[in-house]
């Protein structure tokens, strides 16, 4: 075994002297090479990177304050505010008292003043913000709801859909109706709206193949006596489950002691005893996409760098079931 030992470590020292021969390596009897020191080149100054800005103004442009849709976005961008995403300070203003007559004259007063960086027109807007882009290329325009197009360059377009939730919603109106009889109350009978009727109709059927669903459109965005007459409507008519889309039907359902669901954001501050669940949407990440786009581009011409990649997908929904 000694002798195997030794017969190994021979042949291991052999191959190791082949190997280092191959490459490169000196003899014993060689002396080391002597590497000649190689002049240092003085470093270049490093260029100093731009600092990026510190400071981002907001204008935010809705047809109506109190409509949970805007109430919703608010809530969003004060939770990012406190994020401060960037290190930004961040604030805003709201340009109210807005309508689709003047929404232009609006927009451009709020531009022209070169106080704002990012113009967020939270509605059908589109055709308004057109003609401002290239002649205000420095601000990040948003648009936000369905119904408006695309344009690309400064301009960020997104829809929110609130379908899956309302889905659910309609799953616990189906389980808790005694009278097989639930009631929504909507807007209008736009794309966006009626994927939520839908949806909501489709998930009490899930679990109540027996329930009839009743439904309303106000014909506006915002009327809350209608919506409180439509609604009281329906539960005189045997509903005793109310999906309130707009804002009114809650306060019909606290008269009636109705359970029923609030939309966009949690409204059981409207009804306590009578609101058991919202249909929640977040616009958080829109905002973090947006305020990303425009810090990354420092506030300068945005030239599609908003467009790329961030644009969500627009709903298109069928007439309700």
């Amino acid at each position: 075994m000694h002798k195997k030992k030794i017969y190994l470590l021979t042949i291991l020292i052999v191959i190791m002297s082949l190997t280092l021969a191959a490459c490169g390596g000196s003899s014993a009897t060689e002396a080391p090479a002597v590497e000649e020191p190689v002049a240092e080149e003085p470093a270049a100054e490093e260029e100093a990177m731009p600092e990026g800005p510190t400071e981002l103004k907001i204008a935010v442009a809705t047809l109506f304050l109190e409509e949970a849709w805007t109430t919703g976005l608010l809530q969003s961008l004060e939770r990012v505010i406190e994020e401060q995403p960037h290190g930004l300070s961040i604030s805003y203003d709201i340009l109210d008292e807005v309508t689709f007559e003047n929404v232009s004259t609006v927009l451009d007063q709020a531009a022209s003043t070169g106080e704002y960086d990012m113009i967020w027109a939270h509605s059908t807007f589109y055709e308004a913000v057109d003609p401002l882009m290239e002649e205000y290329p420095d601000i990040a325009w948003a648009v936000a709801g369905a119904g408006n197009e695309a344009l690309g360059d400064n301009m960020w377009y997104m829809e929110i859909t609130g379908y899956e939730s309302a889905y659910l919603v309609g799953v616990l109106g189906g389980l808790l109706t005694e009278n097989n009889t639930i009631g929504t109350v909507a807007e209008y009978p736009f794309p966006v709206i009626n994927s939520l009727t839908n949806a909501y109709i489709e998930g009490a059927k899930s679990v109540n193949p027996d329930v009839e669903t009743q439904f309303a459109f106000i014909e506006s965005w915002f009327d809350p006596p209608k919506a409180i007459e439509s609604t009281a409507a329906q539960i005189a008519n045997g509903a005793d489950f109310i999906y309130s889309q707009p804002i009114g039907p809650i306060e019909a359902c606290m008269d009636a002691s109705v359970p029923c669901a609030g939309n966009y954001v949690d409204q059981s501050d409207l009804g306590p005893e009578v609101v058991l669940t919202s249909n929640l949407i977040l616009w958080d990440s829109h905002w973090h996409e947006i305020i990303d786009g425009w810090w990354a581009d420092s506030g300068c011409s945005i030239d599609g760098l908003l467009q790329a990649g961030i644009m969500a997908k627009e709903l298109r929904g069928g007439d309700p079931i």
